[in-house]
């Protein structure tokens, strides 16, 4: 592993590892390699595989039987031809993948990236027909007694021998399919922890300590290491100015990380994760308080009710405007009798919004 090195904000160097550029690695050439051997294999011992047998058959059972000519081809099934094409279709994405892997070397990620979907594809679809080939082999070896499907292996035991190893050598290929898949996602999972562990502070990213510091300590840096190439550092630069940003950006949404002396990736983590917390304990809180002042609101809302009175020599004149609901008139002269004051006239009217208005004149007190 190559090690590079970069100056902070303070002047103080320090150094982080780069990984190799090399991807392609002596493993995935021979498993590539393997793959395609296995798979042209498996094609060819089942695309030549034939047999011809003469099959005793009796028509009568007094007669004795006859010999009938029969054959076995892969063919014949449509389950062998399908273990064929896969088999093929495989073999010819090995070298094809082998040549674009040497001839990427980690360049392009994009092609990375779809080589090792296509790696799963392919370990699919050799799965499914080695899955395809054995279930139609077993039957071949074994019958149906339930549908009355004889066995034929012991006619063409040659013929079940060849499909038997073109399986198992098929199966060894999708083996060495999920190798790949299995060593492209390992290597990916060893270069992003690669990148987490070597990732310097968010404070070495200022842009303005860099460019104030890289005047001072530029000769000290080409004397005691070997410069970076332009593209290198042109990119590292970009890196770390979108870093500085973002960090800008997080510190105006979480305050309490502008606090922090020094602004490693665990605590920008646990920073923001306590000011979230926070945030939710405060909006819980708002809405309890909703819930309270929601009954009390419903209330007030669309209150069109208005009371008037008028008292004069015993005789009390109320005009009530109100929404109509049930039992609301039951309730009011529920209280006018409470009271003891007696109805002398009561008027009542509904306008074409709902809106009730009642007049009711009453006798309070005795008016002798």
């Amino acid at each position: 592993m190559e090690t590079e090195s970069y100056t902070n904000g303070g002047g103080v160097a320090k150094e982080i590892g780069i990984a190799n550029k090399q991807t392609i690695r002596g493993n995935d050439f021979v498993l590539r390699f393997l793959a395609f051997v296995v798979t042209l294999v498996a094609a060819i011992v089942l695309g030549v595989s034939k047999q011809n047998e003469l099959v005793p058959f009796q028509l009568v059972p007094t007669l004795p039987p006859i010999n009938v000519p029969a054959s076995a081809k892969w063919s014949h099934m449509s389950a062998f031809v399908y273990f064929v094409i896969v088999n093929a279709i495989a073999c010819a994405y090995a070298v094809i993948s082998l040549v674009l892997s040497l001839a990427n070397r980690g360049k392009a990620k994009g092609l990375s990236l779809t080589i090792i979907l296509f790696d799963l594809i392919m370990m699919a679809l050799l799965y499914s027909s080695v899955g395809a080939a054995a279930a139609v082999g077993l039957i071949g070896y074994k019958g149906n007694t339930h549908v009355r499907w004889n066995k034929v292996c012991d006619v063409f035991g040659k013929f079940c021998g060849q499909v038997a190893a073109a399986i198992a050598i098929s199966l060894v290929g999708s083996i060495l399919f999920l190798l790949l898949v299995l060593f492209a996602m390992l290597n990916l999972h060893k270069n992003r922890r690669y990148k987490d562990a070597f990732m310097p502070p968010l404070t070495d990213f200022s842009t303005i300590n860099e460019m104030g510091s890289s005047s001072s300590n530029g000769n000290k840096r080409h004397k005691k290491e070997a410069p970076l190439a332009d593209d290198t550092m042109h990119k590292e630069r970009n890196r770390r100015g979108k870093m500085a940003e973002l960090y800008s950006l997080l510190q105006s949404l979480v305050p309490t990380i502008s606090h922090i002396h020094k602004a490693t990736r665990e605590k920008i983590v646990a920073e923001s994760t306590d000011y979230i917390k926070c945030l939710e304990e405060e909006i819980l809180r708002l809405k309890k308080s909703l819930v309270v002042y929601k009954p009390a609101l419903s209330q007030c809302r669309n209150r069109v009710s208005s009371v008037n009175a008028t008292v004069s020599k015993g005789l009390a004149f109320f005009g009530i405007q109100f929404q109509l609901t049930q039992g609301l008139m039951t309730n009011i002269f529920s209280v006018l009798d409470k009271h003891q004051a007696e109805v002398l006239a009561a008027n009542i009217s509904v306008s074409d919004h709902q809106l009730t208005t009642l007049a009711i004149t009453v006798m309070i007190g005795n008016n002798e």
